[in-house]
């Protein structure tokens, strides 16, 4: 302190060389002094006259605010415009910011060590690091931006659930993939696809209790392989299924097919179908020929009708009996009752024809043979363009 000057900068006695200083100067300056550090009027250090100049400095390595009451403690920052404040808040045992906080370039925020904190390592770009696990608890989390969202590493997984029991996991180059035999469900626990084991091995499914509609006009079943493929229909008694062959080049059904009402089944075009036109009736349907054939001689093709009747209907064109090469024959069985057993021929003119386009016609019985016209005529007619006669060969029985 310059001499003559006092803790204020100004006078408040007067000293002199070789002056005697008395009791009542030296009580004004201790008083001065004193009064400085009062609690209410003593030096405030903003930079206003007579409050002291302002510290700018702290010289300590512990520096304690706060009087130890029950009160929080508050750390003030003024400016001209704009303001901010650090509380520290007693009952919480927390700092709050009543401001932003500004982290400038790479610095980080540790939590607990220093491999655990949030930083900035490029413009842009927020960085949240771990050394375990990163874990985000909130009934709802919002990620919004137009970028992405990207686990930056191969083989990388994300774990649902308190004890992570269900993880969609990062397969390399190839896809995501669902743990064990969890599914992916749609709206409800109703609608899901994923891995189950009902039929006794863990096999992929889409379930519903509603319909399930494939928006694709092809679908393909199986894969590029010489497998078969099968389609099966699981109900809780009676399954069914189909299965396409690979080999054989065919489809072949396992249970058996109904059409309902008069729905048909075609061959080749429209023209050429089974149905059944009314109830009770099988049709057997063809614009130009239907043919039967057996796999052996010794296995005929049977055509069995109900009632004791069997009606073959030709409209516009012929039957024919014909088993390529050799001998055609037709055999109708007497009756349990050994009633006469007849070939009838109806067509809408006069005349019913019985011709062999390239041999003879032959007509077998053991006892009689009956030609009936009905009351009309008989004709055996001699065919030039075939140079053969009717040969009649009785051998013991009688012509009527």
């Amino acid at each position: 302190m310059a001499a003559n000057d006092n803790l204020y900068g100004s006078k408040v006695g007067t000293y002199s060389s070789g002056g005697v200083i008395t009791h009542t100067l030296f009580n004004t300056e201790f008083n001065a002094i004193a009064n400085s550090f009062h609690a209410t009027n003593g030096h405030n250090h903003d930079g206003t006259a007579g409050a002291g100049a302002p510290i700018t400095t702290l010289f300590g390595d512990t520096i304690s605010v706060g009087t130890g009451g029950t009160s929080n403690i508050a750390l003030q920052f003024n400016t001209d415009s704009n303001d901010g404040q650090i509380t520290w808040v007693r009952a919480s045992d927390y700092f709050h910011f009543s401001d932003d906080i500004f982290i400038p370039s790479s610095e980080n925020i540790y939590f607990r060590d220093t491999n655990l904190y949030i930083n900035s390592s490029t413009d842009g770009q927020l960085d949240l690091v771990a050394d375990t696990k990163i874990k985000l608890t909130a009934p709802s989390i919002d990620l919004s931006g137009s970028a992405n969202l990207g686990l930056g590493s191969d083989g990388s997984s994300l774990a649902f659930g308190a004890d992570s029991d269900v993880t969609l996991t990062h397969v390399h180059d190839s896809g995501l993939q669902l743990n064990t035999a969890n599914k992916l469900y749609f709206g409800t626990t109703d609608h899901f696809i994923g891995r189950t084991s009902i039929l006794g091995s863990g096999e992929f499914r889409i379930s519903s209790t509603q319909d399930i509609h494939l928006d694709n006009n092809t679908l393909y079943i199986g894969e590029d392989n010489n497998n078969n493929s099968t389609v099966v229909f699981r109900g809780d008694t009676n399954d069914g299924s189909f299965s396409w062959f690979e080999d054989e080049n065919y489809f072949r059904f396992a249970d058996d097919i109904m059409l309902f009402s008069t729905k048909k089944l075609y061959f080749n075009d429209t023209a050429v179908y089974i149905n059944s036109s009314t109830d009770g009736q099988l049709d057997i349907v063809s614009d130009v020929l239907i043919k039967t054939s057996g796999g052996l001689a010794t296995t005929p093709v049977t055509l069995t009708g109900a009632g004791g009747a069997l009606a073959v209907d030709i409209t516009e064109s012929q039957m024919f009996l014909n088993t390529g090469s050799g001998t055609t024959t037709l055999t109708m069985a007497a009756g349990a009752d050994g009633q006469q057993m007849r070939i009838t021929m109806e067509v809408a003119g006069n005349n019913a024809t019985m011709s062999a386009s390239d041999g003879n016609l032959v007509t077998s019985q053991a006892s009689s043979i009956t030609w009936d016209a009905v009351g009309e005529s008989v004709d055996f007619v001699y065919s030039a363009s075939l140079s053969k006669w009717l040969i009649v060969n009785v051998h013991g029985a009688t012509l009527s």
